[in-house]
Parts: structure tokens; C-alpha cells; sequence
């Protein structure tokens, strides 16, 4: 499918909870994985986006940043397609639900609502996307300070994928498009980074 859609421990700076100008940095396809769900497994094409709140600045003085990993789906009952419609301000035609490329996303200004939230032995706090919609109208989106990057399994060990963090590169080299294939090996399991998510006036 690609790109076409039919905490733990450590220091590490939250992005401040409450609703955020940002913008779309990052989709990053991460291919077919398990999901395990109420102790069954099945296979989901899964998605991860990534957003720059842009007027929200870390100690360092660089931008936070925040990700969203969702199933690569336009269907109603899903959580994509509600998100993005709600992004555009505007509904899906059946023409874009035939196949419509994520890539428009990036650079797409937004409001991004962060929340924080327990873990389940209440020992960890985490940030999460809860919604994302369009601008108020009006309103203005500082440009990005980080780089643009789409990427899609189809690119392979590509430049892209070598620089990504080594979380990433697992949670990629361990789609079913990568790890059926003959010549594909999965690398060790790398342990999961602080904060990722295991789920005219329109921007694009």
C-alpha cells in the first residue's frame, strides 16, 4: 500500500499538553505489521505521522515534535479518516477514497490537540495526539525548522531509512512486506522510545 491510503524512562521533554499550531513533518510508512488485539493478532497496514509544533520550542531551543502510528486505512469506522477530513475541513469524495497519497500532508498546517496520559502502573506519562483539525481561520503556521521526509517500504534500506532511529528501522524491517520475503532478516528487537504511540483555507 505505501503511502496511498485506501515514554519509556530516560530524560526526555514532553510536548506541553493543549492545542498547538503545527506542522505535518514526517509520514513514514511503516508496512503490514501484528497487532495484537484482545489475544488475537491480525495484520494492519500502519502509518506514522509526525508534527512539528512550531511555535513550541524545547530547553535546546529546537521545536517538539510529536507522532501519531495509525492503521493505513480510509475506511469509515477507522481513525485516519476522520482525522484527516477533520484536518482538511472538508469530506473525502469517493474519487479520493479510490486511493489518496499521504504525502500531501507534509507541510500541511493544523492545530494539534497533545494530552498526556498514565501509563497503566501510573509510573510513566506520555504524549499523545488526540485530534488534529484544520486552522482557524485567520490564523498563520510558522514555517517548519525540521526537514520534510516521506518514505514508503517500496524505498527500501534506502539514505532515508538508514538515518532513522534504530526503533524505526526495527519496527519497519519488521512489516511482513520485508520479513516474508527470502532475503529479508529482521534485526533484534529495539526497545520502544519515550512517547510513541502503539495506534484558499484547506491545507491540501
Amino acid at each position: 500500500m505505501g503511502l496511498i491510503a485506501k515514554n519509556n524512562g530516560g530524560d526526555f521533554e514532553l510536548p506541553p499538553a493543549g492545542n498547538h499550531v503545527a506542522r505535518c513533518c514526517r509520514v513514514i510508512d511503516l508496512g503490514t505489521q501484528d497487532v495484537e488485539w484482545q489475544g488475537k493478532v491480525k495484520r494492519q497496514a500502519k502509518v506514522m505521522i509526525t508534527w512539528e509544533l512550531v511555535d513550541e520550542k524545547m530547553s535546546d531551543g529546537r521545536p517538539f515534535t510529536i507522532s501519531r502510528t495509525i492503521t493505513n486505512s480510509l475506511a469509515q469506522n477507522g481513525n485516519l479518516r476522520p482525522m484527516l477530513e477533520s484536518w482538511r475541513g472538508k469530506a473525502f469524495t469517493e474519487q479520493d477514497l479510490e486511493g489518496w497519497d499521504l504525502r500531501k500532508v507534509l507541510n500541511a498546517p493544523c492545530m494539534v490537540n497533545v494530552v498526556h496520559e498514565k501509563s497503566k502502573d501510573g509510573s510513566k506519562t506520555y504524549a499523545n495526539v488526540s485530534s488534529v483539525a484544520s486552522l482557524p481561520k485567520g490564523m498563520k503556521a510558522s514555517e517548519l525548522t525540521n526537514e520534510q521526509i516521506a518514505y514508503s517500504v517500496e524505498d527500501g534500506k534506502s539514505k532515508t531509512f538508514l538515518e532513522f532511529s534504530d526503533y524505526l528501522r526495527d519496527k519497519i524491517a519488521r512489516c511482513h512486506e520485508w520479513s516474508d520475503a527470502k532475503d529479508e532478516t529482521p534485526e533484534p528487537r529495539a526497545e520502544l522510545p519515550p512517547g510513541a504511540d502503539e495506534d484558499d483555507n484547506i491545507p491540501f
